[in-house]
């Protein structure tokens, strides 16, 4: 949540995100033992951590959404809850 109130997904975060799925992209086209290997799970790997960044940013709107549309107006009237 930033300063103003509205929800800010930090950027660092989706660079760690999108660097390690490069990484293990490339770990895994390592495998290989060529090059292009390398370069092509680098890639796949990118793009798989920019998904899940993604995927992130939206459970965290959602998840601060629904806690502010959650939130009680007042205190529920005491026969209400007798009757629960």
């Amino acid at each position: 949540m930033g300063p103003d109130g509205q929800y800010h997904h930090p950027l660092q975060r989706t660079a760690e995100v999108i660097g390690a799925g490069a990484g293990a992209g490339a770990a895994i086209g390592e495998m290989t033992h060529s090059t292009n290997g390398v370069l092509i799970g680098a890639i796949i790997g990118s793009a798989g951590g920019l998904i899940v960044d993604q995927i992130m940013r939206h459970r965290e709107e959602m998840r601060e959404k629904a806690t502010y549309d959650s939130a009680p107006e007042g205190s529920p009237d005491p026969r209400e809850l007798q009757h629960r």
